[in-house]
């Protein structure tokens, strides 16, 4: 993500420039290591910053220097450029399946994210087992 869609201006202050999706097992063996959310946050602000160089050879400024927001547009003057204007703006989950190269980067277009807990039905289990049923063990 050396050049970033500039459409992802619209999270940089308060929604999200992406989302990084790891599976059960990465996430797992990250937080054996010792990895929270707030560290893995704080990695892919600091490794996700453009220089302003190739900020300026993409064309990026002037995408930067319009957009509606001040924090936006004073961010230019910073040298590597952060993708987003904090790294609690990165959404972080844990998805994907069991192989560990199910690691995906979803790029955003989001002002604003909302979070909020998914309650699984109580024939959630049933479920489970007729699909396993119909698409046979894995």
């Amino acid at each position: 993500m050396r050049v970033p869609n500039m459409a992802g201006l619209a999270g940089y202050e308060h929604g999200t420039p992406g989302i990084l999706m790891l599976p059960g097992v990465v996430a797992q063996t990250m937080a054996g290591l010792g990895w929270t959310k707030a560290s893995i946050r704080e990695f892919l602000s600091e490794h996700s910053r453009i220089p302003a160089e190739e900020l300026r050879r993409a064309g990026c400024p002037a995408w930067i220097e319009i957009d509606t927001r001040k924090v936006t547009r004073e961010s230019l003057a910073l040298d590597p450029w952060p993708i987003t204007a904090s790294p609690d703006n990165f959404v972080i989950i844990v998805a994907g399946g069991g192989h560990p190269t199910n690691s995906y980067w979803l790029q955003g277009y989001s002002p604003a994210v909302i979070g909020r807990a998914i309650e699984v039905p109580s024939s959630f289990d049933g479920l489970l087992a007729d699909a396993e049923r119909d698409l046979g063990v894995r």
